[in-house]
């Protein structure tokens, strides 16, 4: 690679860490997956900022979330028997998570309420949902996410692209690439 002018070096500073009360050095059925294994204390994923300037986090293994505020200091919001992954903010209150054994989740962070947002079409699951992205256009357009789906369903017979288009209606479409 070729570049003009070197690339300017930037150095790091420790803003935070997750606070020992919230480390969980256990096994976990997503440990066992993908760190052959090993227990993990957890493995944060998902950051989406709030209006407020807070940070979201969620841990896979253990599902957890966890809300950064400015000052460092973490607050778990929520736990619940899920794998959370990607998120997005819906509005200021609720969180729309990717979740890899539920689906889509959503979350009010005021509560602490999860509950699915969308867990199959039709008879089939999801299977690694983790990314949401968003657009501008408003309601109609703008709940996008995007899910490689592979495995032993019918759905999954060939690997394929989903372009899951949640609208008011939760409608579903997809390209087989």
């Amino acid at each position: 690679m070729h570049l003009l002018q070197p690339p300017q070096l930037i150095e790091l500073l420790h803003f935070t860490s997750l606070p020992t009360e919230f480390r969980q050095r256990t096994r976990s059925v997503w440990a066992d997956a993908n760190r052959a294994g090993r227990a993990t204390n957890s493995f944060l994923e998902g950051p989406v900022f709030d209006d407020a300037g807070n940070l979201y986090v969620s841990d896979i293994p253990f599902g957890r979330i966890f809300r950064i505020e400015a000052q460092g200091r973490w607050t778990l919001v929520a736990e619940y028997d899920g794998e959370p992954n990607g998120m997005k903010f819906l509005d200021d209150r609720t969180l729309l998570i990717t979740d890899y054994k539920n689906g889509l989740m959503r979350l009010d962070i005021a509560s602490a309420k999860t509950e699915p947002f969308l867990e199959r079409r039709n008879t089939e699951r999801f299977r690694g949902v983790n990314d949401l992205v968003f657009d501008s256009a408003g309601n109609h357009q703008r709940d996008l996410t995007t899910a490689v789906v592979h495995g032993d369903s019918e759905l999954a017979k060939q690997v394929m692209l989903l372009h899951l288009q949640m609208s008011r209606h939760r409608f579903l479409t997809r390209r087989v690439v």
